[in-house]
């Protein structure tokens, strides 16, 4: 927990956790996400933290740039895939789409941009 620069704090209170990564860590969205479409495409950038040297944890071997996509797959599912120019592992399945937005999706999508990026899907 604290080799990947987490804070690790035993908390009582129930269904909290234990290891997590301080204020400010994390991804800040650079522009509005862009609808498509069959659902958004959003460009991310880290956030730099404070230098410290995590092995293979530390900032300068993270990620620096990402995009996610957000596909409405059909009215029941969604699918969110982050991609970057760095060979990354894909989950080797082919989850097929219609190529459009569903006629009446089952949730909404919502972004959160402060202090950094975050996905919020609310069911119907």
């Amino acid at each position: 927990c604290e080799m990947r620069g987490c804070i690790y704090e035993e908390l009582e209170v129930e269904g909290a956790p234990w290891c997590y990564y301080p204020e400010g860590s994390g991804y800040r969205l650079e522009d509005e996400p862009v609808a498509t479409s069959d659902g958004y495409i959003a460009h991310l950038t880290r956030i730099p933290r404070a230098s410290s040297d995590n092995g293979p944890f530390s900032e300068s071997k993270l990620i620096q740039e990402l995009w996610v996509q957000i596909f409405f797959q059909n009215n029941h599912r969604l699918r969110i895939l982050f991609s970057s120019s760095e060979p990354t592992f894909q989950v080797p399945i082919d989850i097929p789409s219609e190529g459009k937005q569903p006629d009446n999706p089952l949730y909404n999508v919502a972004f959160t941009s402060d202090p950094s990026f975050g996905i919020r899907v609310y069911r119907r």
